[in-house]
């Protein structure tokens, strides 16, 4: 005979909102980290947003550990939302907001970018120019 405690509802009432304040965390930052991507042509803009984006990442981090048992598909949705975070991250570190060389970019820099771009957003069905004219305004900034 299985009976639930008191103290067994509350842990998975409390469980339930971690899951809920961690996938509003990872939405949130997910958001702030494609909109620095969006500006980075303004550095401050762009750093702002990165900033953000981190501290929600690692928010979501600390909250996850505090969460007892999570159903795995849940953890699955978590753990790609988190990967996908990261890789956002890093795509926004990884491109220079100042100027490093003067030279028009190329179709196929912009292509390999705009891709890039499109995947981190999560591969939606869509307007691929959206992620073409991103790639090229931050590849013409970088390259001003």
């Amino acid at each position: 005979m299985n009976k639930t405690t008191k103290f067994d509802e509350l842990r998975f009432k409390t469980d339930n909102q971690l899951i809920r304040l961690v996938n509003h965390e990872l939405d949130f930052g997910i958001c702030c980290a494609l909109e620095a991507l969006r500006h980075l042509d303004d550095s401050a803009v762009a750093g702002h947003r990165y900033t953000a984006a981190q501290r929600a990442c690692t928010n979501s981090q600390r909250l996850l550990r505090l969460a007892g048992e999570i159903p795995a598909n849940d953890r699955i949705e978590l753990e790609s939302k988190l990967t996908h975070l990261r890789g956002l991250l890093a795509l926004v570190s990884a491109t220079p907001c100042e100027p490093i060389a003067a030279c028009e970019p190329s179709e196929e820099n912009i292509s390999a970018l705009a891709h890039t771009l499109w995947k981190a957003r999560g591969c939606p069905e869509g307007l691929p120019e959206e992620d073409w004219f991103c790639a090229e305004r931050v590849l013409k900034h970088v390259a001003a």
